[in-house]
């Protein structure tokens, strides 16, 4: 077997490198890039052994959900509007700078994330509340992407919803 090693003040804060098997395990408690070195040393031969420097990107903000559904909705009629969360994990103010949807179908019904730019000090989160009309009877598959000026990718949501025909009145 192999003993794994790694400078605990390199990891993000939050996680931990297991000796015995070499698993990163934890939930980190800031965002941000960090460089670190895990060493590994085979314990039947002691010189055997070697070391990887990785970089891990934390986002700086949580998300949820990441995904939403709607249920159906006659065409041009809008849906009951559902909440995404964002809260700002760490790392000192820094603000949400844009919300882009990639499909005209979703959009913001209300918000406490504005006026852009917003600013989210540690431990702070907002919401934004996303409505969906369809403009035909199909699926409609989008995005929102939350771009922010903190370290780290833009934040996607997936969004999906079904648009349904109106129903012709039965004449007898």
């Amino acid at each position: 077997g192999f003993t794994y090693s790694v400078n605990p003040l390199s990891l993000p804060p939050g996680l931990a490198l297991d000796p015995g098997t070499g698993v990163l395990s934890g939930i980190p408690l800031v965002g941000g890039i960090f460089s670190f070195t895990i060493n590994a040393v085979d314990n039947a031969w002691l010189s055997c052994g070697g070391s990887r420097t990785y970089t891990m990107v934390i986002d700086e903000y949580e998300v949820s959900p990441r995904k939403l559904a709607f249920a159906s909705e006659v065409v041009g009629t809008p849906s009951p509007g559902k909440t995404v969360t964002i809260s700002r994990l760490g790392g000192g103010l820094v603000g949400l700078t844009a919300f882009n949807f990639s499909t005209p179908q979703f959009s913001i019904s209300s918000t406490t994330c504005g006026p852009l730019p917003f600013p989210l000090n540690d431990n702070e989160s907002c919401e934004v509340i996303i409505v969906y009309q369809p403009d035909a009877a199909t699926v409609h598959t989008g995005t929102l992407t939350i771009t922010h000026a903190a370290l780290g990718p833009p934040i996607v949501v997936s969004l999906r919803g079904t648009g349904t025909a109106v129903a012709e009145p039965q004449v007898y």
